[in-house]
């Protein structure tokens, strides 16, 4: 019965000692999205001085870019280090973005490469996507194509556009993983999906050569022509060499179908502030 009670009275001093915490991080993440960055920095900072991760990060940010408070990079690497530290993997993500430029610490792709892999272990795409990057190209680390296959095929599954049209490359090209013309198409679909110029111009391409899509002058002339009204370079020139081996009829029906495509606006990854990654 006693050990019961001081279980439950344990319980209870670790829920109401929470409470606040997530209160104010609430009440920050509000502050901030209000524009009152001010606000923002002054509730994360007394959570941020206990420990709190979260606020950690976020006051970082702050300081990082200067919304709310002084500028001061240095510091916002001191508090994303305490919060990566902690396992928190948007901190993980931006510190290592931060040796990688020199950004508020002396720069190091050495060091920054495994603060992505310890981000991209616990599930953050973007950090699965730059990790597979810097494999690829042998930045901070010996070039090892296979491995940066595996990871840019796990941000991939998880609906990054970047990592979804470099797949396709890489499937395309057989690089650090077996050709499939089929499924490298796959991947610049769904990329091509969310409005990436650049997976347009492969898709049609693909259309054009019959490489992985069934050979189609009509879908090809489509995708070229919605990557070229990006204002793609090569998908501009792309859509002149296959514009010339169409008749009119054809032309308005590739036309047709670009402009009954959805167009969704891409976004780029912006930190996610308050949120529970961890």
């Amino acid at each position: 019965m006693t050990q019961r009670f001081v279980m439950c009275a344990a319980l209870a001093a670790s829920l109401f000692l929470s409470m606040p915490a997530r209160a104010s991080n609430e009440v920050a993440l509000d502050a901030y999205k209000r524009g009152d960055f001010a606000a923002a920095a002054a509730q994360w900072r007394p959570l941020a001085d206990r420990g709190d991760a979260r606020a950690q990060y976020s006051l970082g940010y702050l300081l990082h870019v200067g919304q709310g408070v002084a500028q001061d990079k240095a510091r916002a690497v001191e508090l994303w280090t305490r919060a990566a530290q902690q396992g928190f993997a948007e901190a993980q993500h931006s510190l290592a973005l931060a040796y990688m430029s020199g950004d508020g610490v002396a720069k190091s792709e050495a060091a920054a490469l495994p603060w992505f892999q310890r981000a991209a272990e616990g599930g953050l795409a973007r950090s699965q996507y730059t990790l597979g990057k810097m494999h690829l190209h042998g930045v901070g680390t010996p070039a090892n194509a296979a491995e940066a296959a595996r990871w840019i095929k796990a941000a991939a599954e998880q609906g990054d556009h970047r990592a979804q049209y470099n797949m396709g490359k890489l499937l395309r090209d057989g690089h650090g993983i077996a050709q499939n013309m089929a499924e490298a198409a796959n991947w610049f679909e769904r990329a091509a999906l969310k409005g990436f110029a650049g997976a347009q111009l492969q898709l049609g391409l693909r259309f054009a050569r019959g490489e992985g899509r069934p050979q189609d002058d009509v879908q090809a002339f489509k995708w070229i022509w919605l990557a070229a009204e990006q204002g793609h370079g090569e998908a501009q020139q792309q859509r002149g060499v296959l514009q010339a081996r169409l008749n009119s009829a054809q032309v308005a029906q590739a036309r047709r179908l670009a402009a009954a495509e959805p167009t969704p606006r891409l976004v780029s990854a912006r930190p996610s502030l308050g949120t529970t990654t961890n």
